[in-house]
């Protein structure tokens, strides 16, 4: 406070303002000072002294929010067929704060995609200018498991092999080789059986 000339004792006392106009008449003050942001009214309460009598004088000002510092995790995943999505949260939160981020752009299929911060739980905070964030989505690797290759006849064309393919998400291409090496390849339609 200025200019207080008198030297009179001063009482602050704060209230909170919604929307751009107000009537300070019916404003709140109380004499805690203001935590979150949001915008106020201040008002000081001066005292009466000898030589000069007491006064009221108010001021607006404003508590800004606090830009958060986002952090990502989580950015690289598997297959599975479940849309997934990078983890965010702010790591700069003041003690005893929580804030939720929420994030959109999950995707399900393998690729590489962006995923973009949207929104605070916390009006405290604010997002910052970077919000978005690249994660990739890998091919499965896929395990087939050939159960069985019995009844084959010397001459006839090759059996289908009984196959396990739980694990598998596209159709298995079945090659047949002549040695264990898997150099020599034939075909069923060529009669791998004789070989």
């Amino acid at each position: 406070l200025k200019n207080n000339i008198g030297a009179g004792t001063v009482n602050y006392s704060y209230a909170k303002v919604e929307g751009e106009t107000y009537d300070i008449s019916t404003l709140t003050f109380v004499s805690a000072k203001p935590k979150n942001a949001g915008n106020y009214v201040v008002k000081a309460e001066i005292g009466a002294t000898e030589n000069y009598a007491s006064a009221i004088r108010t001021a607006e000002f404003t508590v800004a929010p606090k830009e958060a510092k986002l952090a990502w995790s989580k950015t690289s995943w598997t297959y599975t067929g479940s849309s997934v999505m990078p983890v965010c949260t702010v790591e700069n939160l003041e003690a005893g704060d929580a804030c939720d981020v929420v994030v959109t752009g999950g995707e399900s299929m393998p690729g590489t995609y962006e995923a973009t911060a949207t929104g605070l739980s916390n009006a405290n905070y604010v997002l910052p200018e970077k919000l978005t964030q690249s994660f990739t989505i890998w091919k499965r690797a896929q395990w087939i498991y050939v159960d069985e290759m019995a009844g084959w006849t010397y001459g006839d064309p090759a059996n289908e092999p009984e196959i396990d393919d739980s694990d598998v998400y596209t159709t298995p291409v079945i090659t047949y080789y002549k040695d264990k090496d898997f150099k020599q390849k034939t075909t069923k339609d060529d009669g791998a059986a004789k070989d």
